[in-house]
């Protein structure tokens, strides 16, 4: 069970460094989740350990600006099928099965982002990192709207 809500935490920080690479600015009302110089602060990152987030930002970065453009693309081909007559599913099945595989590689590649940092990080980095990501977790769980039957 640790295991698990460890790895959604990880998610959770993966997806907030993954929308700061990838952000110029942020969108209007948008909150910036942890912005890096708040993680240089928070962790006390050394000169060193800075220069090595910068470069994972932008390794990240031109990896995910493609696929998110992709992305996007699909969503509009989707949309559009749906709005045709008649449907055609074998065109549709395919744009899903494609965004899948889209999904998938953007989750590896943040996925792969915390193993770069968190394996750059001292013994007492990794334990403030671990705290942060568990807040996080227990705000983004807060802040959820209940469903409503």
């Amino acid at each position: 069970m640790r295991n698990k809500l460890l790895c959604a935490s990880v998610v959770a920080i993966v997806v907030s460094f993954s929308q700061q690479a990838l952000a110029d600015d942020p969108k209007p009302g948008t909150p910036n989740p942890m912005p890096s110089m708040q993680l240089s602060k928070e962790l006390s990152l050394t000169p060193e350990q800075m220069t090595r987030l910068s470069t994972l930002q932008q390794e990240i970065r031109s990896k995910m600006t493609g696929l998110q453009t992709e992305f996007h693309s699909i969503n509009d081909e989707i949309n559009t099928i749906s709005k045709s007559s008649p449907i055609d599913e074998a065109k549709l099945n395919a744009l899903i099965d494609k965004k899948k595989e889209i999904v998938g590689v953007m989750m590896k590649n943040k996925a792969m982002l915390v193993h770069e940092i968190y394996t750059m990080l001292t013994p007492d980095q990794k334990s403030k990192f671990d705290e942060m990501v568990s807040n996080r977790a227990k705000m983004h769980n807060q802040t959820e709207m209940p469903i409503q039957q």
